[in-house]
């Protein structure tokens, strides 16, 4: 039975029990409200039988009513109630066939859509996505790089510059060393060719360097923030080597690392991250500042150095990895773009390192990670 305007029922055809005899019984119950009743009330000309429901029931959306002499509580609950066993069954909801249709159509549809959106996700991408198959056969001779005979002149760089966060001042017994990497540093500054070494490092907080020459400023931006570093310098020779330090000061460099811990850990925190981009931009400033002629980049940390140099100003490099295990790597952000042109870690790393997306997704991805 549906509802009419407030306390009348119209028996709809489909719902109607094939004999109307039955329809004039006296009282009828609702299964699901058994305190509500209904009345049979003969139908006018033309029109349909109704059952008059009394005002309390008139809140109810749907009913089952039966004959009160074929419903009984159910067993445990007095809630609602059930036919009697030998009760004629109850006639099927009206629109049950219709509403199964409609729940087809909308899940073939649904389907359809999907599958529509995967194939133009891959046909998108086909152009960039691959698969290949390499045989090696044979080695491939490598090209070995020859020095030239005595007699032949080359250019040689006079200016090195490198940057690092271990660092070694013999005249102010400053050491900073957390393993390899320091005692090459150690070495250099003793046996290296002859030439200029503009060595930059970071001023830490909990070292006495003795007084310093002030040398110059520099203006960073990180996170769309603007930074200030403070630069300062001082410088000794052995021999033919001449040896100037410039030391860097910023309340990062102060905070995040310390002798006994000088790498910020982990790289996956935010603060960790906007410390690399200080460093590795303070790293390009003062290269192009000095016109240094060969970059000398120790492990990754500041390997990001020439992404913020112009064309014009680019030097040569060389990178040593005195520890392939730490290369850099944050391991916990998929930030893969096969399928989407951008998404939210490249947009936030964009902002951080002060680089163009594109920028990061040539040069500081790799397999999708940062």
């Amino acid at each position: 039975a549906q509802k009419e305007p407030v306390t009348e029922w119209s028996v709809l055809p489909p719902a109607a029990p094939q004999d109307q005899t039955v329809l004039q019984v006296a009282k009828w119950v609702d299964l699901f409200d058994p305190s509500a009743t209904a009345e049979w009330k003969s139908p006018t000309v033309g029109g349909s039988a109704k059952l008059v429901v009394k005002a309390q029931t008139g809140h109810a959306n749907y009913a089952i009513l039966v004959p009160a002499g074929d419903a009984q509580a159910d067993e445990g609950s007095a809630s609602w109630h059930v036919c009697k066993a030998g009760a004629p069954n109850l006639p099927p909801l009206p629109m049950a066939e219709e509403c199964r249709s409609n729940i087809m159509w909308i899940t073939i549809i649904g389907l359809a859509a999907y599958l529509i959106i995967l194939l133009w996700v891959f046909a998108s991408n086909a152009r960039r996505t691959g698969v290949f198959l390499c045989v090696v056969r044979e080695p491939t001779p490598v090209d070995v790089l020859e020095y030239p005979e005595p007699g032949v002149q080359i250019d040689e760089a006079r200016h090195i510059f490198t940057a690092a966060i271990e660092h070694t001042i013999p005249e102010r017994k400053v050491k900073v060393s957390a393993g390899g990497l320091g005692k090459v540093l150690d070495q250099m500054l003793r046996e290296h060719p002859p030439a200029k070494l503009s060595l930059m490092h970071p001023k830490f907080a909990d070292i006495e360097y003795g007084p310093l020459d002030d040398f110059t400023t520099l203006e960073i931006s990180v996170d769309m923030q603007k930074q200030t570093v403070k630069v300062y310098t001082l410088q000794s020779a052995v021999g033919e080597i001449k040896r100037v330090w410039y030391l860097l000061q910023h309340p990062w460099f102060e905070t995040l690392i310390s002798k006994d811990q000088p790498y910020p850990y982990p790289n996956t925190k935010l603060s960790v991250l906007r410390f690399w981009s200080l460093w590795n931009q303070a790293a390009a400033q003062l290269m192009v500042k000095l016109k240094a002629d060969l970059y000398h980049c120790m492990d990754y940390h500041a390997a990001m150095a020439p992404l913020y140099i112009a064309p014009e100003d680019q030097i040569p490099m060389i990178i040593v990895l005195h520890n392939a295990d730490y290369d850099g790597a944050v391991e916990t952000e998929f930030i893969s773009d096969v399928f989407w042109k951008k998404v939210p870690a490249l947009n936030r790393l964009s902002w951080v390192f002060n680089l163009e997306i594109p920028a990061i997704r040539k040069y500081c991805t790799f397999e999708g990670r940062f």
